[in-house]
């Protein structure tokens, strides 16, 4: 993974952090991959962004906040 740096977009952060976050989600939570919107909430919320996931329940929001504060 390159160097993030601060005024990277989301998208930028995304595309170098993607797989590495799949890691983390397939070895704790046993999921095979992010979904929608989960992501981009989580990837936020690592680079120190306010951040307000709204989904519905049952959709993974425990799993952004979860995984945000062990990576952190």
């Amino acid at each position: 993974m390159g160097r993030l740096r601060v005024g990277d977009t989301i998208t930028t952060v995304q595309n170098e952090a993607k797989e590495p976050l799949v890691f983390f989600l397939r070895q704790i939570y046993r999921k095979n991959d992010f979904r929608t919107l989960q992501l981009n909430a989580l990837l936020s919320s690592l680079c120190d962004k306010d951040t307000i996931l709204l989904l519905p329940t049952g959709a993974g929001k425990s799993i952004v906040y979860q995984l945000a504060g062990i990576l952190r």
